[in-house]
């Protein structure tokens, strides 16, 4: 099955995006233009993954949950996982990495977690765009150890990217890489090279979107999984307006997401979607 995916967009939690980019507006918008697969990855934290388990399940498209990270050399990590809770646990361990430096929402903008209805459960305090106290190396080895695939994201950038930071892609658990424009060995590494949307803001979802071929087999079980997890119609406990990461990952989105099929696909994904995958003319 051919899928138009995207494994690289920002919701309103990143302090940098719009507040309209809700998980439910992401996941809508996805679907109206035509993505199948979807990544939300916001800066540096996973608050509105279980959001966006829900809002996808009910829009029919696949998700995938991480997180953008960045390093201490500046350089921006993709690290994406397959269930929410997965990400909110090593979204736990990077939180324990970030300095703990007070949000600007003035210069930087709010930092927002909301529910699958799109109201707000609380606004952090903490500012998620500082640089973790871990290196690219370190940041890189502790997401496979966790089960991401791990992408270094628009490397071709002119900044936070590994060609403004390093001048070239280092040996590393790499899955593939993310670039805006084809690039050369020296920046891919010979890995896959995918495009991704960065998206901040709605109209940017989808811009970049790139395709692959994924196994029709893993495809239809856990779109079957999702549409009975949404039948159950979850709903956010009030315990989760406190913004703790021990809440979120004890959540009945968590418990009850279908872990077997999403981690098939994220398989199928690092094993057949990304090395065939095809992201130009996509850019």
């Amino acid at each position: 099955m051919t899928l138009n995916a995207d494994l690289h967009n920002h919701s309103c939690f990143s302090p940098c995006g719009d507040l309209a980019m809700s998980p439910s507006l992401i996941s809508r918008t996805a679907r109206e233009r035509g993505l199948g697969l979807v990544a939300l990855t916001d800066h540096n934290g996973a608050f509105n993954t279980l959001a966006f388990a829900v809002t996808s399940a009910r829009d029919g498209i696949l998700p995938l949950f991480g997180m953008e990270l960045e390093t201490l050399e500046e350089v921006h990590l993709l690290a994406i996982f397959a269930a929410p809770g997965e990400a909110l646990e090593f979204g736990q361990l990077m939180y324990s990495h970030l300095p703990k430096m007070p949000l600007d929402a003035i210069r930087f903008g709010d930092e927002a977690v909301v529910d699958a209805d799109e109201q707000v459960l609380g606004l952090h305090e903490i500012w998620f765009g500082a640089s973790l106290d871990l290196s690219l190396d370190d940041a890189a080895m502790l997401a496979q150890q966790s089960g991401a695939l791990v992408i270094p994201a628009h490397v071709d950038r002119p900044v936070n990217s590994i060609s403004s930071q390093l001048g070239f892609l280092p040996a590393g658990p790499f899955d593939a890489v993310e670039a805006i424009r084809p690039v050369g060995t020296a920046l891919s590494g010979g890995l896959p090279v995918i495009t991704g949307s960065d998206a901040h803001f709605p109209e940017h979802i989808g811009r970049r979107a790139f395709r692959m071929e994924l196994p029709d087999s893993r495809v239809r079980a856990l779109q079957s999984s999702l549409e009975a997890f949404y039948a159950k119609s979850w709903r956010f406990e009030p315990a989760l307006e406190t913004l703790d990461y021990e809440r979120f990952i004890k959540s009945s989105v968590c418990r009850e997401y279908p872990g077997e099929e999403a981690h098939a696909l994220l398989e199928a994904v690092r094993r057949e979607g990304l090395p065939g995958a095809l992201a130009f003319p996509f850019s």
